[in-house]
């Protein structure tokens, strides 16, 4: 069993407020501020497993959206997973493809631009 002092433990409970405090705000539709509460937490702990579940969430629904034609939606599910992590390219790229296929496509260009100074350099870049 890891043992964690009394710091972590109060550091660990700030990030799990951030993070449920962000998903009561989310209900409530105040979107701003719950997105500035799970960057927050983030910042704090970012392999934290509850705010890895939360992003994985809009990851999932984000592709849904996608699937079924609600590219604006999905264009809204990668705009919050970029603003909690700003370098996140994966999110980047599927934000510029969402714009493209919204007829988008100087917003979508000047996107993809921007992931590509994320990209990894292990990894190609797709074809949009």
């Amino acid at each position: 069993i890891v043992k964690m002092t009394r710091q972590e433990m109060r550091s660990m409970q700030v990030v799990r407020r951030l993070i449920l405090e962000g998903s009561m705000l989310s209900r409530q539709q105040r979107e701003d501020e719950a997105i500035a509460k799970w960057t927050n937490a983030f910042r704090r702990a970012p392999n934290d497993t509850l705010l890895q579940e939360r992003m994985d969430h809009l990851r999932r629904n984000a592709e849904v959206f996608y699937k079924v034609g609600k590219f604006g939606m999905a264009c809204k599910c990668y705009e919050t997973l970029i603003r909690i992590k700003p370098d996140d390219y994966v999110s980047a790229v599927n934000l510029a493809t969402c714009l493209k296929a919204l007829g988008k496509k100087e917003m979508s260009e000047a996107v993809f631009k921007k992931a590509e100074s994320l990209r990894p350099k292990d990894v190609e870049p797709p074809k949009l």
